[in-house]
C-alpha cells in the first residue's frame, strides 16, 4: 500500500537531568541531535518542535514522516541508545 506514516512523539525531559554537569549533558543533545539529523535525510521529513511554555507536560517533540513503518521503530530504537533518552519521557505518542 502507498501512503505515509505520521508521527508525533512527544518528550519531557526530566528535572534531574538538569543537574548534571554541563558536559554530559551537552554530549547527551549532541548525541540526540545526530540522530536527528541522520534519520531527517532517511525520511520524507523529521522536524523537532519546542513546547516548552506552551505544554506543561512536554518539552519538545518530534514529527516524523516516513513511507516506511518500519522506519519508526528503527528511529525510536535509534533514539533510545542515546545518553539524553535516560532521562525522557513520553507522555504522547500519536500516529497516522
Amino acid at each position: 500500500m502507498d501512503g505515509q506514516y505520521v508521527a508525533y512523539r512527544f518528550f519531557r525531559v526530566r528535572p534531574e537531568w538538569r543537574r548534571l554537569p554541563v558536559e554530559e549533558r551537552a554530549a547527551g543533545k549532541d548525541a540526540f541531535a545526530d540522530v536527528v539529523e541522520t534519520w531527517g535525510e532517511r525520511m520524507d521529513g523529521l522536524r523537532s518542535y519546542s513546547v516548552t511554555g506552551i505544554r506543561p507536560d512536554a518539552d519538545f517533540f518530534l514529527w516524523a514522516i516516513t513511507p516506511r513503518y518500519d522506519d519508526l521503530g528503527e528511529l525510536g530504537a535509534d533514539l533510545n541508545a542515546t545518553p539524553l533518552a535516560a532521562w525522557l519521557d513520553t507522555p504522547y505518542s500519536y500516529l497516522a
